[in-house]
């Protein structure tokens, strides 16, 4: 699904911080 996927996006960013 697009939410997840960008859910999966906002956590990887987060990660990286």
């Amino acid at each position: 699904e697009m939410r997840k996927f960008m859910m999966n996006g906002v956590e990887k960013t987060n990660n990286k911080k």
